[in-house]
């Protein structure tokens, strides 16, 4: 490890929140038998500390920030009767700086992905509420064919609020589409 390392590893930790350290290790072989030592460069107490709150503060919205959002344009009804149906089919409920997803655990990838998101931002009273509905992930969690699911779509989403990324399979839900897509997962059986 030479300074230059070190000084690129505090400065993303200090100044950047990245949950990164080095780890140094040494051998010493003593007269009461073999040792291996480990010396860490930042305080981990500290280094985790940081992450957390940078991530927190940066690169997530919280729930009601998120809600918030919804409610300003005008699909706080739909937001929160998503949420209410469909937290209870999902294994987690996760967030980032705009959306919420809802993840469970695929028996093709072994991990535990996000199958829907709602994003309050790219939503409107007049389009509905924007929600990543990723099909073949929604097909494989609930065992229902991709052209059900699609039929339970409303139209895709074309332009977002502001140039960040927003994958391809993203729908506007109205009531009407929302309440279809609530009583197909509820009426399928999980694979």
């Amino acid at each position: 490890m030479d300074s230059s390392t070190e000084r690129i590893v505090t400065y993303l930790s200090e100044t950047h929140g990245v949950h990164i350290n080095i780890a140094t290790f040494g051998y010493f072989n003593t007269p009461n038998g073999e040792l291996l030592g480990c010396s860490l460069l930042l305080d981990e107490a500290a280094v985790q500390t940081r992450a957390e709150n940078h991530s927190t503060t940066s690169h997530r919205s919280s729930f009601e920030q998120l809600r918030a959002l919804a409610e300003e344009n005008g699909v706080v009804e739909l937001y929160d009767k998503a949420l209410d149906n469909l937290k209870p089919l999902f294994e987690s409920l996760r967030r980032t700086m705009s959306s919420v997803s809802l993840a469970s655990r695929l028996r093709s990838t072994g991990a535990r992905n996000a199958i829907l998101a709602i994003y309050p931002e790219a939503s409107s009273a007049s389009n509905g509420l924007a929600m990543l509905c990723l099909v073949d992930r929604v097909a494989e969690r609930f065992n229902l064919s991709e052209d059900q699911i699609r039929a339970a779509c409303g139209p895709k989403v074309t332009r977002f609020p502001r140039p960040v990324y927003y994958p391809d399979d993203v729908y506007y839900f109205d009531n009407h589409h929302l309440e279809k897509l609530i009583a197909l997962l509820n009426g399928s059986r999980e694979a």
